[in-house]
């Protein structure tokens, strides 16, 4: 019993110790190394020029809000012009936030998949 004892207590030494060791040892890697790997990852320098955009330009596309135009209407107008994806969505948020019959006819240039609400704000003239 004692030699085991003895035993885990200096397994348990020698593993405080070599951990002590490392810990405090910064890996170094040299400049070159550091920038191939940057690199194979997608980055640049900023003298390199300027990233190409991830974001894709919006096409933006016109649409006109006739007169008392019932909100069922606007959103297949939407949904047929690309401006939202989803109609029941759209739907649902001008009904939860009760504007089905706030939307202000006229002329309007719309962002294919902008958000929602930015679309009902800009049809209703209401912010959420």
């Amino acid at each position: 019993m004692n030699d085991n004892w003895k035993f885990l207590a200096g397994l348990g030494v020698g593993l405080v110790l070599s951990s002590l060791l490392f810990i405090g040892r910064p890996q170094t890697q040299d400049k070159l190394t550091t920038i191939n790997q940057a690199r194979s990852l997608g980055m640049i320098f900023p003298q390199e020029g300027p990233l190409e955009s991830a974001k894709p330009q919006v096409e933006l596309k016109e649409i006109e809000l006739e007169p008392k135009m019932t909100a069922q209407r606007i959103a297949t107008l939407l949904t047929q012009e690309g401006i939202i994806a989803d109609r029941e969505a759209f739907l649902a948020q001008v009904e939860e936030r009760g504007l089905s019959t706030k939307f202000i006819a006229g002329r309007y240039r719309l962002g294919e998949a902008w958000p929602l609400e930015k679309i009902i704000e800009l049809l209703t003239g209401k912010k959420h």
